[in-house]
């Protein structure tokens, strides 16, 4: 008689980002440099008005920026840039 209990397998759902546009547009777009600080290491992808305030995964929502930029960025929107309020 096996007394020992086995709890079932849980399924663990990875959250995939999808993006529209491909990253390599986006960098070279920019032409692989953090507009703010003019950076060209450690560059990554970021929302100017970020998915939780109403912004799109789209090419014009899209920029490069270090990852300092984008650490003090947080989830605020640029100045000038319309923030959808229903979201």
């Amino acid at each position: 008689m096996d007394t020992s209990t086995t709890s079932p397998a849980k399924k663990v759902q990875k959250q995939v980002r999808r993006f529209e546009v491909p990253r390599t547009l986006i960098f070279a777009r920019d032409v692989h440099q953090c507009p703010k600080c003019a950076a060209t290491d450690n560059l990554s992808i970021d929302h100017i008005v970020p998915v939780s305030r109403g912004g799109a995964h789209a090419e014009s929502n899209l920029q490069t920026l270090c990852l300092s930029c984008n650490a003090r960025n947080g989830a605020r929107h640029e100045p000038g840039k319309p923030v959808d309020e229903t979201a």
